[in-house]
């Protein structure tokens, strides 16, 4: 998975404010806070929905107060940000292209107990599931 794609995926030098040649300059990045665009970007480019960014990234007041205030993410809504970025580019990479992950990333699989893998991304241990069942795809050795 390159860096160029995540960065992609979070809205490119447009909404970052910077180009992103490597993982320490988008790690640097993430750490400084992304700005509240990416999750515009995140909703165009890998299929999240509202629900999803206020469930799992940011409450709707906050958003809110963020967007007016002209603030960034903090650091934990920029890591939910890098964890849901970092692994739809690793299933666009092991599926072939962006919208065959979209699809895959909403299937309910039985081996996540019928949720889907966007559901498992909620916490770190379900993002580690999706990341182990993706290294199977990519090695032909998931059912």
């Amino acid at each position: 998975m390159q860096a160029s794609h995540v960065a992609k995926l979070l809205g490119g030098e447009q909404v970052l404010g910077r180009r992103i040649g490597n993982d320490l300059e988008l790690e640097r990045c993430a750490r400084e806070g992304f700005p509240v665009g990416v999750l515009r970007a995140l909703q165009d480019m890998a299929g999240l929905t509202q629900d999803d960014v206020y469930g799992w990234i940011i409450p709707r007041r906050t958003l809110s107060h963020r967007v007016k205030k002209h603030q960034r993410l903090n650091l934990d809504e920029s890591n939910r940000v890098s964890r849901i970025t970092r692994i739809f580019a690793l299933a666009a990479e092991t599926l072939g292209d962006d919208d065959r992950a979209k699809d895959w990333m909403r299937r309910p699989l039985r081996q996540f107990a019928g949720r889907s893998p966007m559901a498992m991304l909620a916490t770190d241990l379900g993002a580690h599931q999706v990341e182990v069942l993706l290294g199977r795809i990519a090695h032909g050795l998931a059912a």
